[in-house]
């Protein structure tokens, strides 16, 4: 196993609570059909994602999806349901990993949701430093492309500079774990394999 130099990070799921169960079931109340765009590989949530749309033009197709055409307003804040908060241990986790190690973040995220949690922990006085452990974030409603498809990954290889066999890919979707793995990253199945101390203690990671 090659020495590990650079962390490349998953962010919903392992530094930021999420719940998607939350918003589909506030959005199903509105009567937006969200299970009829659930895992279809175009679904109009993964073009969000992929910045495919802007905010104003999903929110449009959420609205007229409904027989109740609720205001944008409240699409968006059933959308944002799902988003938790970011625990302080988290944040110390980064703080202590970014002392020994090139940290980086990959995101499938979208406009709205990284307005939500960006300026949340911004606006968080013990939080505010958590962008600036970060060698480089990458967001895919930024790149136009999402997790797993491979050339997000290489992409990143390309940008970045490192190299893949020296770089640890930690995720809670096994979806992204097995492509990574496949271009030849250390992975970290997050959640299912265990978390920060589980983590630490495989790999020997400093902090």
């Amino acid at each position: 196993m090659n020495e590990i130099k650079n962390l490349l990070f998953d962010f919903g799921g392992v530094f930021y609570q999420i719940s998607p169960e939350k918003s589909k079931n506030e959005l199903l109340k509105l009567q937006i059909p969200v299970t009829s765009w659930i895992n279809k590989k175009n679904n109009i949530f993964f073009q969000f994602e992929k910045g495919e749309l802007s905010a104003d033009e999903f929110l449009r197709l959420l609205q007229v999806s409904s027989a109740l055409f609720p205001d944008f307003s409240a699409i968006t804040d059933a959308f944002n349901l799902m988003l938790l908060g970011c625990p302080l241990e988290n944040v110390r986790m980064l703080a202590r990993f970014s002392k020994h190690y090139h940290c980086f973040l990959l995101s499938n995220t979208n406009i709205i949701h990284y307005e939500k949690f960006s300026t949340e922990i911004k606006n968080s006085r013990l939080k505010s430093k958590f962008y600036q452990y970060f060698s480089k974030e990458y967001y895919s409603f930024e790149m136009g492309m999402r997790k797993p498809e491979a050339e997000i990954f290489t992409f990143i290889l390309r940008d970045s500079g490192i190299k893949p066999e020296e770089t640890l890919f930690v995720d809670d979707d096994l979806q992204n774990i097995l492509t990574a793995a496949s271009l030849k990253f250390q992975c970290y199945h997050f959640g299912t394999e265990g978390n920060w101390i589980e983590l630490i203690n495989k790999f020997d990671l400093k902090i």
